[in-house]
C-alpha cells in the first residue's frame, strides 16, 4: 500500500517489491518487519567490520544492489533494461518538480558520467559499477585516488554537478536566493524562512572573499581542503577546541546581541525574548519552550542562566575528544537517553527553574506511585537528591542527572562505597531491588511476564491525560 500510494505504481508491481523488500529485512523468518530488523538491516549491513551475511560487490552489499535494481526499474519506463535522457529527465521533473529544460541537463550530465560504454544510454551494470566501485578505472584515477585535497575524481565531479544544478542563472556564482530555491527544491516541507536561514549560513561559512557569493573554487576548497592545517591562516587557527578565532568572535557577538540587561549572563526571558525577534512565526509558547531547553543544556553550574564561558565550551569544546572532561563525556548514553532525561527532568521540575528540589522530586513520587505514602516520597527523594547532587546545593540539575544517569555505572563512581558492587554487571544490588519493584507493580497478573496490555494499563495509570491510544503505542513500542 505505501509503494502504490509513495510511488503510483501498480497493485501487482506494488506487491513484487514489498515481497522482495520483506523478504529481505526479514530476520527472523515470520513473514513481517519489525524496527528492530529495518535497524539491523540499514545500520549493519553497511559498517566497516561488522559481520554481515551476504556477499559484497565491490562496496556495496546485497542490500544495495536489490535497491539499485529497484530505482532503475522504477526510472526504466519502458522496461527495456537501459535508461535513456527522456526517462532519466521524466524522472527528474516528478521526482523534483523541475522545469524540463532543467531535467533535460541534469539528465543529460548524468547519463555521460555513468554510461561507460558511450552509447547514450545507461544499463544496470553501469550504474552498480559507478555506484559500487566508484568507477574504477583508468579513466578515472583509478577511483579512490585524491587529485584535490582529500577529494577523488568522483567527488569532485559531484561538487561540480551540485554546482551546476545551485547555479540557476549560470554565472558561475552561487548567491543566498539560489542556495534558498535549491534548499525548498530538496525538501518540499522546508519553510521559505528555514531554507533561507540555512542558504544565508551556508554562504556565510563557505564564501572566502567576503563577497556573498560562492564560486565552484571555494565550494572545492570547503569540501576538499576542510581541516587540512596547512591551508589556515592565523585568522583560521583553531584558538579553542575546535573553534577559530573568528567563531570566537561570533560567540561573543551573538551572546551580546542576546544579554539584554548586559550583565553578562543570558537567562529564558532574554533567550526567549531573542528567538522572538529572530524567528517570524514563533509563538511565545515555543520560544519559551526552545530557551528552557536551551538553557538547561548549556548550563553548566545550575544557576539557571547561560554566560558566554559556558556557550564556548559547549560549541568549541564539547565534541573535541582532547577536550572532553569526564563530567561532559556522555559515554555511557546515546542521543535517545540524553532526550529522554530531559524530557524526565522537565516532568520534575515544576517550577521550571531548571533545578528540582526535594519538595517536587516528592511531589513526583506521589503522583507517579499509586501506594507510595508521604513519609516514603519524602524518603526517597531526600536519598536522590543527595546521590545525585555534586555541588551540594541541594537541589540536581539535568547536568546532574545525566552525570548520574551516563556514569553511574564507571568504577570511581563507586569505589569504596557499600552496597556499591556490581551485582549483575552494570547494576548494584539496590538497582536489582528497584528493578523487581518496578517489574511487579506493572505485572499485574503475577505471572512473571509484562504484556502489552499490562503496560498499557500502566501507562494509563500513571500518566495523566494521555490516551488510551498513546498508551498502546508506547506499550508497543517499549515491548518490542
Amino acid at each position: 500500500a505505501f509503494y502504490v500510494y509513495e510511488f503510483e505504481v501498480s497493485q501487482e508491481e506494488a506487491e513484487d517489491w514489498a515481497h522482495d523488500d520483506v523478504e529481505h529485512h526479514d530476520q527472523d523468518g515470520d513473514g513481517l518487519v519489525t524496527v528492530d530488523e529495518v535497524i539491523e538491516a540499514w545500520c549493519y549491513d553497511h559498517n566497516e567490520g561488522e559481520e554481515v551475511e551476504g556477499e559484497y560487490y565491490g562496496h556495496c552489499s546485497e542490500g544495495d544492489l536489490h535497491d539499485i535494481h529497484e530505482g532503475f526499474d522504477h526510472i526504466d519506463e519502458d522496461g527495456n533494461g537501459a535508461i535513456d535522457v527522456d526517462e532519466l529527465a521524466a524522472f527528474y521533473v516528478y521526482e523534483f518538480e523541475v522545469s524540463q529544460e532543467e531535467a533535460e541537463e541534469w539528465a543529460h550530465v548524468d547519463i555521460a558520467h555513468e554510461d561507460h560504454d558511450g552509447d547514450g544510454v545507461v544499463t544496470v551494470d553501469e550504474v552498480i559499477e559507478a555506484w559500487c566501485f566508484g568507477d574504477h578505472d583508468d579513466d578515472h584515477n583509478e577511483g579512490g585516488e585524491f587529485v584535490e585535497g582529500h577529494c577523488t575524481q568522483d567527488d569532485l565531479y559531484y561538487i561540480e554537478e551540485t554546482f551546476s544544478h545551485v547555479d540557476a542563472n549560470e554565472d558561475g556564482q552561487v548567491d543566498g536566493h539560489e542556495l534558498k530555491d535549491f534548499f525548498m527544491l530538496l525538501d518540499e516541507d522546508l519553510s521559505e524562512q528555514e531554507a533561507g536561514e540555512w542558504a544565508n549560513y551556508a554562504i556565510e561559512t563557505v564564501d572566502l572573499d567576503d563577497d556573498d557569493l560562492v564560486s565552484r573554487d571555494e565550494v572545492v576548497y570547503a569540501f576538499c581542503h576542510y581541516g587540512e592545517e596547512e591551508h589556515h591562516d592565523e585568522e583560521g587557527e583553531y584558538v579553542f577546541g575546535s573553534c577559530t578565532a573568528d567563531d570566537i568572535d561570533y560567540i561573543e557577538e551573538e551572546f551580546a546581541h542576546m544579554d539584554h540587561d548586559e550583565n553578562g549572563n543570558v537567562d529564558e526571558q532574554e533567550l526567549k525574548q531573542f528567538y522572538l525577534e529572530t524567528y517570524e512565526d514563533v509563538t511565545e509558547e515555543e520560544a519559551a519552550g526552545w530557551a528552557h531547553d536551551d538553557i538547561q543544556y548549556y548550563d553548566q553550574d545550575g544557576d539557571g542562566t547561560v554566560n558566554l564561558d559556558e556557550v564556548t565550551i559547549a560549541w568549541c569544546a564539547h565534541y573535541d575528544e582532547e577536550d572532553y572532561s569526564d563530567e561532559g563525556d556522555h559515554e555511557g548514553c546515546n542521543d535517545d537517553d540524553i532526550h529522554y532525561i530531559h524530557e524526565e527532568f522537565d516532568l520534575m521540575d515544576e517550577d521550571g527553574n531548571g533545578a528540582i528540589d526535594e519538595e517536587e522530586l516528592k511531589q513526583f513520587y506521589l503522583e507517579y506511585y499509586e501506594d507510595v505514602s508521604e513519609e516514603e516520597a519524602a524518603e526517597w527523594a531526600s536519598y536522590d537528591i543527595a546521590e545525585y547532587d555534586i555541588d551540594q546545593d541541594g537541589t540536581v540539575n539535568v547536568d546532574e542527572v545525566i552525570n548520574a544517569w551516563c556514569h553511574h555505572y564507571e568504577e570511581d563512581h563507586h569505589e569504596g562505597e557499600e552496597g556499591g558492587e556490581y551485582e549483575e554487571e552494570g547494576c548494584t544490588e539496590e538497582d536489582i531491588n528497584e528493578i523487581h519493584e518496578e517489574f511487579n507493580q506493572i505485572d499485574d497478573n503475577e505471572d512473571g511476564a509484562i504484556d502489552e496490555e499490562e503496560l498499557k494499563q500502566f501507562y494509563l495509570d500513571v500518566v495523566e491525560d494521555i490516551t488510551e491510544e498513546e498508551a498502546a503505542a508506547w506499550a508497543h513500542d517499549d515491548i518490542q
